[in-house]
């Protein structure tokens, strides 16, 4: 076995934002919620209501918070508009 170990990383989602810390929430979890506070100055700009990061894990498995990108969402294609008549 050699190489490095694959890239792991999580998805959280900020749920709110104080003066100093920044609530997020797992995304991926099911069952009981792991949610996790997080200092402002850790996330920077990125810490905004709503917001999905991905977080990468460390050797041991914790969110490495000043390493994380947001990224968007991905949303379902909206409905149609405009005629339907093809002809």
């Amino acid at each position: 076995m050699s190489g490095e170990p694959a890239s792991r990383h999580e998805f959280w989602i900020v749920d709110t934002v104080g003066e100093a810390t920044a609530v997020l929430v797992l995304a991926d979890e099911e069952g009981a919620p792991v949610v996790s506070d997080v200092a402002l100055q850790l996330l920077g700009d990125r810490a905004e209501v709503g917001a999905v990061l991905r977080v990468p894990l460390g050797q041991v498995g914790e969110p490495v918070w000043e390493r994380a990108e947001r990224v968007d969402p991905v949303s379902p294609p909206g409905p149609r508009t405009g005629p339907s008549d093809p002809g």
